[in-house]
Protein backbone atom coordinates (compact mmCIF):
# COMPACT_ATOMS: atom_id res chain seq x y z
CA UNK A 1 0.00 0.00 0.00
CA UNK A 2 1.26 3.65 -0.66
CA UNK A 3 1.74 5.99 1.84
CA UNK A 4 -0.49 8.28 0.09
CA UNK A 5 -3.18 5.42 0.20
CA UNK A 6 -2.44 4.33 3.74
CA UNK A 7 -2.71 8.23 4.77
CA UNK A 8 -6.26 8.43 3.21
CA UNK A 9 -7.49 5.26 4.45
CA UNK A 10 -6.37 6.56 8.18
CA UNK A 11 -8.07 10.00 7.43
CA UNK A 12 -11.66 7.60 6.81
CA UNK A 13 -10.93 5.53 9.58
CA UNK A 14 -10.79 8.62 11.81
CA UNK A 15 -14.06 9.82 10.29
CA UNK A 16 -15.78 7.04 10.84
CA UNK A 17 -14.64 7.28 14.58
CA UNK A 18 -16.11 10.82 15.61
CA UNK A 19 -19.09 10.29 17.79
CA UNK A 20 -21.04 12.99 18.06
CA UNK A 21 -22.75 14.08 21.45
CA UNK A 22 -24.70 16.69 20.31
CA UNK A 23 -24.56 20.54 18.74
CA UNK A 24 -21.74 22.30 20.03
CA UNK A 25 -20.85 25.94 20.55
CA UNK A 26 -17.04 25.72 20.32
CA UNK A 27 -13.82 27.76 20.77
CA UNK A 28 -12.86 29.21 17.66
CA UNK A 29 -9.30 30.10 16.54
CA UNK A 30 -8.76 33.87 15.25
CA UNK A 31 -7.27 34.09 12.16
CA UNK A 32 -7.51 37.77 12.10
CA UNK A 33 -6.89 40.56 14.33
CA UNK A 34 -9.80 42.97 13.17
CA UNK A 35 -11.57 44.01 16.51
CA UNK A 36 -15.29 43.81 16.10
CA UNK A 37 -17.96 44.22 18.78
CA UNK A 38 -19.09 41.14 21.03
CA UNK A 39 -21.36 40.28 23.77
CA UNK A 40 -20.87 40.86 27.52
CA UNK A 41 -19.12 38.38 28.86
CA UNK A 42 -21.67 36.98 31.00
CA UNK A 43 -23.99 36.32 27.66
CA UNK A 44 -21.50 34.15 26.14
CA UNK A 45 -22.31 30.76 24.89
CA UNK A 46 -22.04 28.46 27.83
CA UNK A 47 -18.79 26.57 27.90
CA UNK A 48 -20.41 23.17 28.92
CA UNK A 49 -22.40 22.67 26.04
CA UNK A 50 -22.16 19.23 24.77
CA UNK A 51 -19.55 18.75 22.15
CA UNK A 52 -18.16 16.48 19.38
CA UNK A 53 -15.67 13.90 20.66
CA UNK A 54 -12.95 12.47 18.10
CA UNK A 55 -12.59 8.68 19.26
CA UNK A 56 -8.36 8.36 18.23
CA UNK A 57 -7.28 4.99 15.97
CA UNK A 58 -4.69 2.65 17.08
CA UNK A 59 -1.60 2.31 15.01
CA UNK A 60 -2.11 -0.94 12.89
CA UNK A 61 1.33 -3.35 12.54
CA UNK A 62 0.89 -2.54 8.63
CA UNK A 63 1.34 1.10 8.57
CA UNK A 64 4.64 2.65 7.02
CA UNK A 65 6.54 5.12 8.88
CA UNK A 66 4.17 8.34 6.97
CA UNK A 67 1.39 6.22 8.17
CA UNK A 68 2.64 6.03 11.63
CA UNK A 69 3.52 9.60 11.69
CA UNK A 70 -0.30 10.68 10.24
CA UNK A 71 -1.96 8.21 12.79
CA UNK A 72 -0.23 9.98 15.55
CA UNK A 73 -0.98 13.58 14.78
CA UNK A 74 -4.64 12.64 14.24
CA UNK A 75 -4.81 10.95 17.68
CA UNK A 76 -3.10 13.70 19.46
CA UNK A 77 -6.40 15.57 18.94
CA UNK A 78 -8.20 13.80 21.41
CA UNK A 79 -7.56 14.64 25.31
CA UNK A 80 -9.02 11.33 26.76
CA UNK A 81 -6.91 9.63 28.96
CA UNK A 82 -3.89 11.65 28.77
CA UNK A 83 -3.11 10.95 24.72
CA UNK A 84 -2.77 7.47 25.65
CA UNK A 85 -3.39 6.54 22.06
CA UNK A 86 -1.59 8.55 20.90
CA UNK A 87 1.73 7.44 22.96
CA UNK A 88 1.16 4.18 21.20
CA UNK A 89 2.52 5.44 18.41
CA UNK A 90 5.85 6.10 20.03
CA UNK A 91 8.61 3.72 21.09
CA UNK A 92 8.81 3.24 24.73
CA UNK A 93 11.70 5.27 25.40
CA UNK A 94 10.28 8.17 23.59
CA UNK A 95 9.30 10.97 26.09
CA UNK A 96 5.81 13.06 25.40
CA UNK A 97 3.37 14.28 27.69
CA UNK A 98 1.79 17.42 26.86
CA UNK A 99 -1.07 17.47 29.59
CA UNK A 100 -3.87 18.89 30.27
CA UNK A 101 -2.66 22.77 29.08
CA UNK A 102 -0.55 21.74 26.67
CA UNK A 103 1.73 24.29 23.73
CA UNK A 104 -0.67 23.84 20.85
CA UNK A 105 0.89 25.25 17.27
CA UNK A 106 -2.57 25.90 15.16
CA UNK A 107 -2.54 24.53 11.60
CA UNK A 108 -4.85 25.69 9.00
CA UNK A 109 -5.79 22.52 7.93
CA UNK A 110 -5.03 18.49 8.48
CA UNK A 111 -1.73 17.75 7.01
CA UNK A 112 -2.44 14.68 4.66
CA UNK A 113 0.48 14.11 2.89
CA UNK A 114 3.53 13.53 5.54
CA UNK A 115 6.42 11.80 3.17
CA UNK A 116 9.71 9.97 4.19
CA UNK A 117 13.11 12.13 3.12
CA UNK A 118 15.58 9.34 4.49
CA UNK A 119 14.87 5.60 5.21
CA UNK A 120 16.68 2.58 5.45
CA UNK A 121 15.78 -1.38 6.95
CA UNK A 122 14.72 0.58 10.89
CA UNK A 123 15.14 3.72 10.38
CA UNK A 124 13.28 6.54 8.60
CA UNK A 125 12.64 10.25 8.74
CA UNK A 126 9.51 11.83 7.57
CA UNK A 127 8.81 15.34 7.31
CA UNK A 128 5.69 17.48 7.64
CA UNK A 129 4.87 20.39 6.05
CA UNK A 130 1.70 23.10 6.70
CA UNK A 131 -0.09 26.38 7.40
CA UNK A 132 0.36 27.56 10.72
CA UNK A 133 -1.64 29.76 12.29
CA UNK A 134 -1.05 30.70 15.35
CA UNK A 135 0.02 29.45 18.50
CA UNK A 136 -1.71 28.26 22.05
CA UNK A 137 0.38 28.41 24.90
CA UNK A 138 0.07 26.65 28.28
CA UNK A 139 -1.73 29.43 30.14
CA UNK A 140 -4.66 29.40 27.06
CA UNK A 141 -3.67 32.53 25.83
CA UNK A 142 -3.73 32.45 21.61
CA UNK A 143 -0.75 34.50 19.59
CA UNK A 144 -1.35 34.50 15.85
CA UNK A 145 1.84 33.89 14.19
CA UNK A 146 1.22 33.06 10.72
CA UNK A 147 4.14 31.54 8.72
CA UNK A 148 5.08 27.92 7.32
CA UNK A 149 5.88 24.57 9.06
CA UNK A 150 8.09 22.27 8.22
CA UNK A 151 9.13 19.70 10.94
CA UNK A 152 10.22 16.20 10.40
CA UNK A 153 9.65 13.01 12.54
CA UNK A 154 12.30 10.49 13.24
CA UNK A 155 11.55 6.72 13.23
CA UNK A 156 12.80 3.03 14.11
CA UNK A 157 11.37 -0.27 13.57
CA UNK A 158 11.15 -2.30 16.62
CA UNK A 159 12.06 -5.98 17.02
CA UNK A 160 8.63 -6.77 16.94
CA UNK A 161 8.79 -4.80 13.12
CA UNK A 162 6.55 -2.39 13.49
CA UNK A 163 7.60 1.50 13.21
CA UNK A 164 7.16 3.79 15.81
CA UNK A 165 8.20 7.58 16.48
CA UNK A 166 11.70 8.13 18.40
CA UNK A 167 11.72 11.75 17.77
CA UNK A 168 9.06 14.61 17.81
CA UNK A 169 9.74 18.53 16.42
CA UNK A 170 10.60 20.21 19.93
CA UNK A 171 11.89 16.64 21.36
CA UNK A 172 10.36 16.20 25.02
CA UNK A 173 8.90 19.91 25.30
CA UNK A 174 6.84 19.32 22.48
CA UNK A 175 3.14 20.08 22.61
CA UNK A 176 0.11 19.33 19.61
CA UNK A 177 0.09 19.94 16.75
CA UNK A 178 -3.53 20.46 15.93
CA UNK A 179 -5.31 21.97 12.82
CA UNK A 180 -8.30 24.93 13.33
CA UNK A 181 -11.09 22.18 13.31
CA UNK A 182 -9.67 20.32 15.86
CA UNK A 183 -9.14 23.52 18.45
CA UNK A 184 -12.38 24.30 17.89
CA UNK A 185 -14.07 20.48 18.57
CA UNK A 186 -11.74 20.12 21.38
CA UNK A 187 -11.20 23.49 23.80
CA UNK A 188 -13.55 26.34 24.59
CA UNK A 189 -13.15 30.03 24.82
CA UNK A 190 -13.57 30.98 28.58
CA UNK A 191 -12.97 33.72 30.54
CA UNK A 192 -11.02 34.12 33.85
CA UNK A 193 -11.80 37.05 35.92
CA UNK A 194 -9.17 39.24 37.86
CA UNK A 195 -9.53 42.82 38.95
CA UNK A 196 -8.50 45.81 37.46
CA UNK A 197 -5.95 48.62 39.66
CA UNK A 198 -9.56 49.78 41.01
CA UNK A 199 -9.32 46.38 43.10
CA UNK A 200 -13.57 46.67 42.66
CA UNK A 201 -14.29 46.25 38.86
CA UNK A 202 -13.33 42.81 37.27
CA UNK A 203 -11.80 42.00 34.25
CA UNK A 204 -12.18 39.11 31.80
CA UNK A 205 -9.17 37.43 30.86
CA UNK A 206 -10.07 34.83 27.48
CA UNK A 207 -8.22 31.44 27.21
CA UNK A 208 -8.16 28.88 25.55
CA UNK A 209 -9.49 25.96 28.19
CA UNK A 210 -9.26 21.84 26.62
CA UNK A 211 -12.09 20.15 27.12
CA UNK A 212 -12.10 16.46 28.39
CA UNK A 213 -15.49 15.87 29.44
CA UNK A 214 -18.04 18.08 31.23
CA UNK A 215 -17.28 16.40 34.86
CA UNK A 216 -13.66 17.90 34.86
CA UNK A 217 -15.14 21.23 33.35
CA UNK A 218 -15.70 23.32 37.12
CA UNK A 219 -12.54 21.93 38.50
CA UNK A 220 -10.37 22.68 35.39
CA UNK A 221 -12.25 26.17 35.11
CA UNK A 222 -11.14 27.42 39.01
CA UNK A 223 -7.33 25.76 38.78
CA UNK A 224 -6.93 28.37 35.60
CA UNK A 225 -8.23 30.85 37.57
CA UNK A 226 -6.00 30.08 40.76
CA UNK A 227 -3.19 29.75 38.06
CA UNK A 228 -2.60 33.30 37.32
CA UNK A 229 -3.69 35.37 34.09
CA UNK A 230 -1.90 35.05 31.14
CA UNK A 231 1.06 37.09 30.01
CA UNK A 232 -1.38 39.82 27.83
CA UNK A 233 -2.92 40.78 31.53
CA UNK A 234 0.02 40.28 33.81
CA UNK A 235 1.20 43.31 35.34
CA UNK A 236 -2.14 44.82 34.33
CA UNK A 237 -4.58 42.96 36.65
CA UNK A 238 -4.49 41.50 40.59
CA UNK A 239 -5.78 38.83 41.88
CA UNK A 240 -7.04 37.87 45.47
CA UNK A 241 -5.79 34.24 45.62
CA UNK A 242 -2.66 34.56 47.87
CA UNK A 243 0.45 32.88 46.00
CA UNK A 244 0.43 29.20 46.22
CA UNK A 245 -3.64 28.58 46.45
CA UNK A 246 -4.86 25.45 45.18
CA UNK A 247 -7.76 23.17 44.84
CA UNK A 248 -7.72 20.43 48.06
CA UNK A 249 -10.16 18.45 45.63
CA UNK A 250 -12.04 18.68 42.69
CA UNK A 251 -14.82 20.69 42.34
CA UNK A 252 -17.83 19.01 44.06
CA UNK A 253 -21.39 19.36 42.45
CA UNK A 254 -24.21 18.95 44.66
CA UNK A 255 -27.30 18.98 42.38
CA UNK A 256 -27.09 22.42 41.71
CA UNK A 257 -24.56 23.60 44.35
CA UNK A 258 -20.48 23.85 44.25
CA UNK A 259 -17.86 23.48 47.09
CA UNK A 260 -14.58 24.77 45.95
CA UNK A 261 -12.29 23.60 48.94
CA UNK A 262 -9.21 25.78 48.72
CA UNK A 263 -5.79 24.91 49.98
CA UNK A 264 -4.66 26.64 53.91
CA UNK A 265 -2.98 29.38 51.69
CA UNK A 266 -6.17 30.96 51.02
CA UNK A 267 -6.55 32.13 54.21
CA UNK A 268 -3.96 35.05 53.75
CA UNK A 269 -6.57 36.14 50.97
CA UNK A 270 -9.66 38.86 51.30
CA UNK A 271 -12.48 36.26 51.26
CA UNK A 272 -15.28 38.54 49.52
CA UNK A 273 -12.47 39.40 46.76
CA UNK A 274 -12.00 35.62 46.13
CA UNK A 275 -15.24 35.01 45.98
CA UNK A 276 -16.17 37.64 43.67
CA UNK A 277 -13.85 36.02 41.28
CA UNK A 278 -15.17 32.63 41.54
CA UNK A 279 -18.37 33.51 40.91
CA UNK A 280 -18.03 35.26 38.06
CA UNK A 281 -15.42 32.62 36.57
CA UNK A 282 -18.26 29.47 37.44
CA UNK A 283 -21.32 31.11 36.54
CA UNK A 284 -20.28 30.48 32.65
CA UNK A 285 -20.78 26.71 33.89
CA UNK A 286 -24.85 26.14 33.55
CA UNK A 287 -24.91 23.17 35.78
CA UNK A 288 -24.02 25.54 38.73
CA UNK A 289 -26.63 27.48 40.42
CA UNK A 290 -25.04 28.70 43.66
CA UNK A 291 -21.97 27.41 45.63
CA UNK A 292 -20.01 27.62 48.67
CA UNK A 293 -16.15 28.07 49.98
CA UNK A 294 -14.07 26.28 51.95
CA UNK A 295 -10.73 26.58 52.72
CA UNK A 296 -9.14 23.27 54.39
CA UNK A 297 -12.47 21.94 54.35
CA UNK A 298 -13.87 24.56 56.75
CA UNK A 299 -16.37 26.37 54.94
CA UNK A 300 -16.11 30.42 54.93
CA UNK A 301 -18.36 33.32 53.85
CA UNK A 302 -17.97 36.65 52.86
CA UNK A 303 -19.43 38.94 56.30
CA UNK A 304 -23.29 39.51 55.81
CA UNK A 305 -23.18 36.79 53.65
CA UNK A 306 -24.96 33.51 53.32
CA UNK A 307 -22.53 30.17 53.46
CA UNK A 308 -23.92 29.13 50.05
CA UNK A 309 -23.72 32.10 47.63
CA UNK A 310 -25.71 32.72 44.60
CA UNK A 311 -23.26 32.32 41.07
CA UNK A 312 -24.58 35.34 39.66
CA UNK A 313 -23.81 37.88 42.92
CA UNK A 314 -21.21 40.11 43.04
CA UNK A 315 -22.77 42.53 40.35
CA UNK A 316 -21.08 45.59 42.00
CA UNK A 317 -17.56 44.20 40.32
CA UNK A 318 -18.94 43.38 36.98
CA UNK A 319 -17.00 44.37 34.28
CA UNK A 320 -19.28 46.35 32.57
CA UNK A 321 -18.26 48.84 35.70
CA UNK A 322 -21.18 50.84 37.39
CA UNK A 323 -24.25 52.41 35.64
CA UNK A 324 -23.44 56.19 35.38
CA UNK A 325 -25.79 58.85 37.48
CA UNK A 326 -28.55 60.52 34.99
CA UNK A 327 -26.41 63.38 33.25
CA UNK A 328 -22.76 61.74 33.62
CA UNK A 329 -21.16 61.61 30.88
CA UNK A 330 -18.79 58.94 29.91
CA UNK A 331 -15.73 58.55 27.58
CA UNK A 332 -15.00 55.73 25.09
CA UNK A 333 -11.33 54.84 24.97
CA UNK A 334 -9.13 53.38 22.21
CA UNK A 335 -5.91 52.52 21.22
CA UNK A 336 -4.83 54.69 18.43
CA UNK A 337 -2.62 53.52 15.35
CA UNK A 338 0.40 54.37 17.09
CA UNK A 339 -0.43 52.01 20.25
CA UNK A 340 -1.40 54.94 22.86
CA UNK A 341 -4.72 55.13 24.76
CA UNK A 342 -6.56 57.99 23.67
CA UNK A 343 -10.67 59.47 24.04
CA UNK A 344 -12.79 58.99 21.71
CA UNK A 345 -13.91 62.15 20.03
CA UNK A 346 -16.40 62.20 17.44
CA UNK A 347 -14.50 59.39 15.07
CA UNK A 348 -11.44 60.75 16.14
CA UNK A 349 -9.08 58.99 18.59
CA UNK A 350 -7.80 62.02 20.66
CA UNK A 351 -4.21 61.32 23.09
CA UNK A 352 -4.93 61.19 26.71
CA UNK A 353 -2.42 63.82 28.36
CA UNK A 354 -2.12 64.08 32.31
CA UNK A 355 -0.56 67.25 32.90
CA UNK A 356 2.76 67.03 30.39
CA UNK A 357 3.03 63.42 30.46
CA UNK A 358 1.19 61.29 28.00
CA UNK A 359 -0.48 57.81 28.86
CA UNK A 360 2.03 54.70 28.38
CA UNK A 361 1.64 52.78 25.31
CA UNK A 362 -1.21 49.75 25.91
CA UNK A 363 -0.32 46.49 24.44
CA UNK A 364 -3.29 45.41 22.02
CA UNK A 365 -6.22 43.05 23.73
CA UNK A 366 -5.71 39.57 21.86
CA UNK A 367 -8.46 39.21 19.02
CA UNK A 368 -12.12 39.23 20.27
CA UNK A 369 -13.61 35.13 19.86
CA UNK A 370 -16.57 33.75 20.20
CA UNK A 371 -18.62 30.83 20.21
CA UNK A 372 -20.08 29.27 16.88
CA UNK A 373 -21.39 25.79 16.04
CA UNK A 374 -18.79 23.37 14.92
Amino acid sequence: MSPCAGTRRITCLLAAAVLVLGGAGCANVPSGGQVVSGKPAERAERVDDPYVRLIPVKPRPEWGPAQIVSGFLSASASFDDGHKVAKQYLSGQTSWNPGLRPFVTVLASRITDPHVIKSSADQATVRVTGEELGTITADGQYTASPKALDATFQLTRTPQGVWRITGIPGDDKAGLLLTKDDVERAMRTVNLYFFAPDRRTLVPNGIFLPVVNRQTLPTQLVQALLTGPTSWLNGAVDTAFPEGTRLRRTVQIDKDVATVDLTGQARGGDVERMSAQLSWTMRQLSEIKSWRLSIEGKTVAPDGTDATQPVNGWEGNSPDGQVPSEGVQQSAYVVGPSGFLGTLESDRAQPVVTGAAAASPVPPSPPTTRSSPV
